[in-house]
């Protein structure tokens, strides 16, 4: 078990981090749990520190640090902390993200649906290109490798006929190989 508190408010957290000292002291001493919890306090992270964290919460903290009346101008660097996210992740960031804005401004909330969704759209349309082009060279390497089997295999048969004394000539036209292709073996 480990004890976590997660604290989001505007003030300084002052308050003990000991169970030991949270709970009324007229309990007896053999019934409170002897642990302290781990703060994370979300006002003290910097932007500089949540934006080099780059995941969904991150982009939370983010969020709850930033000055609302500022936010619009703030939506590309949050935008850029989701960027790497599963697009699971980012839709229910966006709908948290949705909800608050609904709540706290007066914001265009279309707006930043729609910068988050053209998000997810060249990010869709980046993966398509990129499992296209692989495929692509996957295609052309395969191609290649039937090419030089094919070609490998001509010039193992040319060398064989070779043996027999084939005439040059017939073995060029059986193997599609040159003149100098069938001299040099």
């Amino acid at each position: 078990m480990f004890p976590l508190l997660l604290y989001n408010g505007d003030n300084k957290w002052t308050a003990a981090t000991s169970i030991q000292d949270i709970i009324e002291k007229s309990v007896n001493k053999c019934y409170i749990p002897q642990f302290e919890y781990y703060p994370i306090i979300i006002n003290e992270f910097s932007e500089h520190t949540l934006l080099k964290i780059h995941n969904v919460v991150s982009a939370i903290f983010f969020t709850e640090n930033f000055r609302y009346e500022n936010l619009e101008s703030g939506i590309d660097l949050l935008l850029s902390i989701l960027s790497d996210e599963l697009p699971e992740l980012r839709k229910v960031f966006a709908n948290w993200f949705s909800s608050i804005l609904e709540n706290r401004t007066n914001m265009d909330n279309d707006n930043i649906k729609n910068k988050l969704d053209s998000m997810q759209e060249v990010k869709n349309m980046f993966t398509t290109t990129v499992e296209n082009y692989g495929k692509k060279l996957i295609k052309q390497g395969l191609e290649q490798g039937f090419e030089q089997g094919i070609h490998k295999k001509a010039l193992a048969d040319a060398a064989n006929m070779k043996k027999y004394n084939i005439p040059i000539d017939i073995i060029c036209k059986v193997t599609d190989l040159s003149q100098n292709e069938v001299n040099n073996l």
